[in-house]
């Protein structure tokens, strides 16, 4: 309540600076402004009760003439419109309200000249902006379409550099909205003129770096709209993307070249002793191998993003149009690998491989080779800082690469790749490269073996077989003994991936070591460790249980005895074991059901059952445990019901809600326990129906539907008659309770009617579970 409080003032504050805008400075307004963009965003539901007095504040700063409030006004607006639209009641009325301003500031016949202010341009297009974006079928209407594209293309020669900026980033979103409108309707043929917009600033000399680089990303994103009709622009497009990438490449070299002669300069100069005290302290900040590069602002990566969207653009029945008459592909390729290897290079190549398939073989070995080059060079250069010509970020990419690619990565490649470089890259003294180099090699070996599952099954020969073995052995080393348990857990994941018979065999040959992880300090890798277990009991079973017997009583132990955060751990492991092995694990379950309603009784009788996450974790772990066998939680069923109606009941945590509704329909549909548990408690139908009416998550409505689809339906004079009774029994124990007070009344008149009042008001705080954060209050 304080929270909502609180929220409600500051908007209301900040509307009323922006209700009298002259009257605040700049800081003040720009505050303002910040906290209705916050809020908007974060507390969309406490802002739409304020949303009327926002919009009639807003255009104040939409207007303003820092052109930083401008752009976050815009945010503001744009989470609003988000808002609106995913609420769908009367979303046609709001977005009207915020498009009516704009219409009326581009088309009213009356306008003075302050309405031509270039702050005032701007900031209604951007506006615009996100009514195009966030309106949906609003903007599709042919009347708003037509004046949105009025409205853009007659300031698409305006002078001011941001409305120039803004109508490069509106024409995609312009174009997104109705494709088909906007490629062959008027005003203007919108298409064309856009086209020729664009080429036209993409070749003045005088364009900016960064008006350049949100053509390129427009071009590409009007491709993705316009699908085929980008072909007839590709003659005109790929020369200034190549001129651009190749124009980059030469910097890049020219630059290099001038630092190697600065370089040889300083240090013949240092020989002669003739270099100032300046010029020293340049050479030692020098040092450093990416502190040797300037950064300097290129359109390379916006580029390549053009091209990739291009050919992403490209439907499947044209792609044999786009030939050599068209596109000389091996140009393309050649500028394309001149700028260097970065990852939107990487992704652009597999863009075009995947459009053209006739050059997939040809960029594959182009990018191997290229790939190649480096690895070698990092591994004769070893380690030393001094000697290293590729920075870690480089090695990294081309790591991340190996492993990721999306193209025609033989087996053979695969195996080169992995025995020849990766391997020797686990060993490295940087985290992040034995990261990405464990990384890759689990996704080679997955790949490498689901290739060859998939061809005729030849055997493999014994010097491929110790190198698959080898590798499983140093993987499994590293996700053990690394001390980076980001890298342990990057080990893990990958092989829990593993689904062909042959590795799940290799691993198999390593259970001392997957058992081992299950000790292992960071819990993910423990629960990853237990899947990969389940994976390698389904194929060799009769080695894995001597080792899984010992798991599960060290397991159960630790419940019994160890402290609470240990205790949530080890069930959660059992669950999981229960999930992977279920078979396996079949004659433990007396012990294991035993071990966990004990428990629960126990922390029942503290009285902490709905604050204990062990208590969730045992009964997530007794709904797996009844699909094994449901005969032995007969006995329990009474006591597991209590404890899912308090759980039930809990308002403060929807987690626990849905762990106890999961396990009261496991329990019903492995024992058969229909009907009755409507009976044992007559409130659980009310229970199970307020919260489809009250709770927020979709899940957890669905999951109610389902147990009550489970449970069957009651006859309803028997639960009529079952309510009833349980009203009868509160009742008379509300009325002794009543009888029991009356000789302990504290009349107003004496002193101690306040104390007692205040002490009642507390202790039915504290009986309320789900007003645990005032506790410490009281």
């Amino acid at each position: 309540a304080f929270v909502i409080e609180g929220i409600n003032s500051q908007i209301v504050q900040a509307c009323d600076v922006w209700a009298n805008p002259t009257q605040a400075n700049a800081s003040r307004r720009m505050a303002a402004i910040l906290v209705l963009a916050r809020v908007s965003k974060h507390s969309p539901i406490l802002f739409f009760v304020h949303l009327k007095r926002f919009l009639e504040v807003i255009w104040f700063a939409v207007t303003d003439h820092s052109i930083d409030i401008r752009l976050k006004a815009s945010k503001a607006i744009s989470h609003c419109l988000q808002f609106i639209q995913q609420r769908g009641n009367k979303t046609f009325d709001w977005q009207l309200m915020f498009w009516l301003p704009i219409r009326k500031q581009f088309f009213d016949l009356e306008s003075t000249k302050s309405q031509h202010e270039p702050s005032l341009i701007h900031g209604y297009l951007t506006v615009l902006g996100e009514i195009l974006l966030h309106t949906g079928s609003f903007m599709r209407n042919v009347q708003h379409f037509t004046e949105a594209s009025m409205i853009v293309f007659s300031n698409m020669e305006h002078k001011d550099k941001a409305i120039h900026s803004t109508i490069i980033t509106l024409l995609p979103s312009l174009s997104k909205v109705s494709p088909d409108s906007f490629v062959k309707a008027d005003p203007g043929r919108n298409f064309q003129t856009c086209m020729k917009f664009l080429l036209t600033n993409l070749k003045h000399k005088n364009s900016e770096i960064r008006d350049k680089a949100r053509i390129y990303i427009a071009i590409g994103q009007l491709a993705l709209a316009v699908k085929e009709e980008i072909l007839k622009y590709l003659r005109d497009i790929l020369p200034e993307i190549m001129q651009a990438l190749s124009q980059s490449s030469q910097k890049d070299k020219t630059r290099e070249k001038e630092h190697k002669m600065k370089k040889g300069a300083t240090i013949s100069s240092r020989a002669k002793g003739t270099l100032s005290r300046a010029v020293m302290k340049d050479i030692e900040l020098d040092k450093g191998s990416e502190a040797e590069k300037v950064v300097v602002p290129t359109v390379v990566d916006e580029a390549l993003v053009c091209i990739s969207d291009i050919f992403k653009a490209i439907p499947r029945q044209l792609q044999m149009e786009v030939d050599a008459s068209r596109l000389d592909i091996k140009d393309l390729l050649d500028t394309m690998f001149s700028v260097g290897l970065r990852k939107s290079l990487i992704t652009t190549l597999e863009d075009i491989g995947e459009v053209m398939h006739s050059v997939q073989t040809q960029i594959w070995t182009r990018l191997k080779n290229f790939l190649l080059t480096i690895l070698s060079t990092a591994l004769v250069l070893g380690h030393s800082k001094s000697k290293r010509k590729h920075s870690d970020s480089e090695v990294i990419l081309v790591l991340k690469t190996m492993g990721s690619f999306r193209g025609p990565i033989s087996k053979l490649d695969s195996e080169q790749f992995r025995n020849d470089y990766l391997v020797h890259f686990l060993d490295h003294d940087s985290p992040a490269i034995r990261k990405a180099a464990a990384s890759a090699t689990a996704k080679l070996l997955i790949r490498a073996e689901t290739q060859g599952s998939k061809r005729s099954c030849n055997p493999l020969s014994p010097s491929e077989l110790a190198f698959t073995m080898g590798t499983v052995e140093k993987l499994l080393m590293v996700g053990i003994a690394d001390p980076d348990p980001s890298i342990r857990v990057t080990v893990f994941k990958q092989l829990s991936q593993i689904d062909t018979s042959a590795l799940v065999h290799y691993l198999a040959e390593n259970l001392n070591s997957l058992f081992i992880a299950l000790n292992d300090e960071v819990f993910r890798i423990r629960e990853i460790a237990v899947l990969i277990i389940g994976h390698v009991a389904a194929l060799d079973p009769a080695s894995v249980m001597p080792l899984l017997r010992k798991s599960i009583i060290h397991l159960l132990t630790e419940v019994q005895f160890n402290d609470a955060k240990a205790q949530e751990g080890s069930v959660n492991l059992i669950t999981g074991l229960i999930k992977s092995c279920k078979e396996l694990l079949a004659p433990y379950v007396n012990p294991i059901l035993t071990t966990f309603i004990e428990k629960l009784h126990l922390i029942d009788s503290t009285g902490t059952l709905t604050h204990s996450r062990v208590a969730v974790a045992i009964l997530m772990s007794i709904g797996e445990l009844s699909v094994l066998s449901g005969d032995e939680l007969l006995p329990h069923l009474e006591d597991l019901l209590r404890y899912i109606m308090v759980f039930l009941q809990d308002q403060s945590s929807g987690n626990k809600r849905n762990v106890a509704l999961c396990c009261l329909c496991s329990l019903s549909e492995s024992t058969c326990f229909v009907i009755e548990p409507y009976l044992r408690q007559p409130r659980l139908l009310d229970v199970l129906l307020d919260i489809i009416k009250t709770e927020s998550k979709k899940e957890i409505r669905l999951q109610v539907i389902k147990v009550l689809g489970v449970l069957g339906a009651i006859d309803p004079y028997s639960h009529k008659t079952e309510t009833e009774k349980m009203k009868l029994i509160q009742k008379q124990d509300r009325t002794e309770t009543q009888e029991t007070a009356e000789d302990y009344v504290v009349y107003e008149a004496t002193p101690d009617y306040f104390i007692n009042v205040t002490t009642n008001a507390l202790i039915k705080i504290l009986c309320v579970p789900s007003l645990t954060t005032f506790y410490p209050m009281t």
